[in-house]
């Protein structure tokens, strides 16, 4: 009997859900869509402003969290014709890196971090430039979409002045869903989530506490639903959302999270 025989599995994601949707059919599952996360889209309005200061700024420090975002900034300079300005910019700075996706980057610019996070979270990335001091130094944060309050919280401790630069910005996703998804996780209608980003589980367990239901959905995530995460970084976002079970794969790839999935259940 195949391990996801009879298994609803809510897809919280965008992408690839044609691809991932096969896999869990050819499992035995039951792939629904549920996108709990909206576009995701570049906000020109500022990135070439930002480049220009980061260019021109005199950084002590420049702190990149996704390769996306840094490869984006890179691009970008390459069109505005400032990308040899932008990459030495960066070498005259310490840098700190999450990821191996954004050391890969870094490397690809001839650029090796002097600080990089210990599990590819953002509380790896913290741990590791906690032994450092950050007084009166002057910080460029890249981010992806997100706010990062306890990272921004830690450099105004440590008395730094901090640049926080978002290339891209997350859409909330339609409500509707939301409100689908959410019902169908307290009525037992879907048996796992499968996530794939922080924004999914940002939306949907903000709009359970927005209705009141945060407790409710996190004793199903206890109990009968499981939580799926892509990697580390998505599964630490669960994590602090209160969900304790969490299906993590070794590898972060979409694909090898529904085989831990299916690993799970045997």
């Amino acid at each position: 009997m195949k391990r996801l025989e009879g298994k609803v599995i809510a897809l919280a994601g965008s992408r690839k859900l044609e691809e991932i949707s096969k896999i869990i059919t050819n499992m035995g599952g039951v792939p629904v869509v549920r996108p709990a996360q909206g576009t995701v889209f570049l906000d020109d309005s500022s990135i070439e402003e930002d480049i220009r200061e980061l260019v021109a700024g005199k950084y002590d420090w420049f702190i990149f969290t996704t390769g996306i975002g840094l490869d984006t900034l890179y691009k970008t300079a390459e069109k505005m014709g400032l990308a040899q300005g932008f990459v030495q910019a960066i070498h005259q700075a310490r840098v700190a890196a999450r990821g191996y996706k954004t050391v890969n980057g870094l490397k690809r610019l001839g650029i090796t971090p002097a600080v990089r996070d210990d599990d590819g979270s953002m509380a790896g990335l913290l741990r590791s430039l906690s032994l450092h001091s950050f007084a009166n130094a002057k910080v460029a944060l890249q981010l992806h979409g997100d706010p990062a309050p306890r990272l921004m919280g830690f450099l105004e401790e440590q008395g730094a002045e901090s640049k926080e630069i978002l290339p891209y910005q997350h859409i909330p996703p339609n409500p509707e869903v939301l409100d689908q998804l959410v019902n169908e996780i307290l009525k037992g209608k879907v048996d796992a989530v499968n996530f794939t980003s922080t924004p999914q589980v940002r939306f949907l367990f903000g709009y359970a506490k927005e209705k009141g239901l945060l407790d409710d959905m996190l004793a199903a995530f206890a109990g009968p639903v499981v939580a799926v995460a892509v990697g580390k970084v998505t599964g630490a976002a669960l994590k602090d959302a209160g969900v304790e079970r969490i299906v993590v794969p070794e590898e972060e790839r979409m694909g090898a999270a529904i085989v831990a999935l299916e690993k799970y259940y045997q």
